[in-house]
């Protein structure tokens, strides 16, 4: 996962109100970002640990299961989950509530804000209000996909294997990319998110 922060260098290029614009567009796509890796994760688990046919299906059947769930709006995934299973009230609550503040986020933010978004002080509440819900969709997201990786782990998936199928991505993403430094920038990107996920790993099953 990316880490949760739009910009922590002050670019003094830009006069200052021009920078709060930056960074209210940046931290609004930090958040969207962050919505979309949950969304990802949902269909994952949708596809797994609440598919009560996961053991019996072909890969292809799985990919297809997962190509169909990436088209889905968090909504229907939601919807998709609580129809399968029966969520502990919290849990269902917690989704409800990413629900309607991704929603509202999606359809409504820059238009109920747009008084804020005027003048100085708004600005800056907005950056520190997206800010929270980044790292709120960030939280939600290294939860449920502690869930999937349990589920992988106890079905023979360990985390190398995910590490080695990263990479593998990784290489192939790279192949074709005519510039060293731009390979560089992706390949530590890279091992800053594996290092990064082993650690959180570590401090879950130590904690």
């Amino acid at each position: 996962m990316a880490d949760n922060t739009a910009n922590d260098n002050y670019d003094d290029t830009f006069d200052p109100e021009s920078y709060r614009i930056r960074e209210v567009y940046a931290y609004y796509g930090l958040t969207m970002y962050h919505i979309q890796c949950l969304e990802r994760t949902l269909a994952m688990l949708d596809a797994t640990v609440y598919n009560s046919n996961a053991d019996h299906i072909t890969k292809s059947q799985f990919d297809s299961i997962l190509e169909r769930n990436f088209k889905k709006t968090l909504g229907q995934l939601i919807f998709t989950i609580k129809k399968a299973v029966d969520l502990p009230d919290n849990f269902e609550k917690k989704l409800s509530d990413a629900l309607e503040e991704r929603n509202f986020i999606a359809h409504h933010y820059f238009w109920a804000r747009a008084m804020k978004f005027s003048h100085t002080r708004g600005q800056e509440e907005m950056i520190a209000e997206l800010s929270r819900l980044s790292v709120y969709f960030q939280n939600m997201d290294n939860e449920l996909d502690l869930v999937l990786r349990k589920w992988m782990n106890a079905k023979g998936i360990t985390d190398n294997t995910i590490y080695q199928l990263m990479g593998d991505s990784l290489l192939s993403e790279i192949k074709d990319i005519d510039d060293d430094e731009a390979v560089k920038q992706v390949m530590d990107t890279m091992l800053h998110h594996i290092l990064k996920d082993a650690a959180s790993k570590e401090r879950y099953n130590t904690g």
